[in-house]
């Protein structure tokens, strides 16, 4: 995989996983690096202090982003995403394409050593996010087959993986999403084990009382019957 095609999927992955974000639970730390995360996807940098060409930039109010990006916003975007996200998985060739509707965006065109570079900003945070959506989904090139749905029911949010998972492996969305799921089988292990054992100690048990009583008695093994 290329280093391009990485930094897209890194941002498209933002966008897929905002659709699962429950926006009114998050408090201001958490808040905030939502905003970088989506600074991130929409720009194309990391951090909202990065400060971007100053030539596409010109005449764009710098806090633009601030301004769209309110909680408000982000929750009208999840709405289009919701609805939308579900079909791009599913789609067949004729069906109906899935539509945004957008906001008056405004066209920047710039020019430096590597040519002409192009951005469309707007002051309305679905808009940024749907724009940025379908931006990446074209330049990283991703197939329908590679969208995954993460494995731990509690999330489920669409995503791609930047590496394709073994046959038969589980994807999840994110490094948290994978290690809630380890961490809960090896308790479901690790309670199996502790229950297997308790049976041990408590056969080992009635054995003692009942050759204390009958020495010499042999005690038959039941198998235990699997629902």
């Amino acid at each position: 995989m290329t280093r391009n095609r990485a930094h897209d999927l890194q941002r498209l992955n933002i966008l897929l996983r905002l659709a699962k974000v429950d926006v009114e639970s998050l408090d201001e730390n958490r808040w905030n690096a939502l905003l970088d995360e989506l600074y991130l996807a929409v720009f194309g940098v990391g951090g909202r202090s990065v400060k971007l060409n100053k030539a596409i930039m010109a005449g764009f109010d710098q806090d633009a982003f601030h301004t769209a990006m309110t909680r408000e916003g982000v929750r009208a975007a999840q709405e289009g995403l919701r609805a939308t996200l579900p079909i791009l998985q599913r789609m067949k060739g004729q069906d109906p394409a899935p539509s945004f509707q957008l906001k008056p965006q405004r066209l920047f065109l710039a020019h430096g050593e590597n040519g002409f570079a192009v951005a469309f900003l707007c002051l309305d945070g679905p808009t940024m996010i749907y724009t940025t959506l379908a931006h990446v989904l074209e330049r990283s090139g991703v197939r329908q087959s590679e969208i995954r749905t993460c494995a731990n029911e509690r999330c489920g949010a669409s995503h791609v993986p930047l590496r394709t998972p073994h046959a038969g492996r589980p994807s999840f969305c994110s490094q948290r999403c994978g290690n809630l799921l380890a961490a809960r089988a090896y308790r479901m292990k690790r309670a199996r084990q502790l229950r297997k054992k308790e049976r041990e100690r408590s056969r080992r048990r009635y054995e003692e009382k009942v050759h204390a009583v009958l020495p010499g008695t042999k005690i038959a093994r039941h198998r235990r019957k699997t629902r």
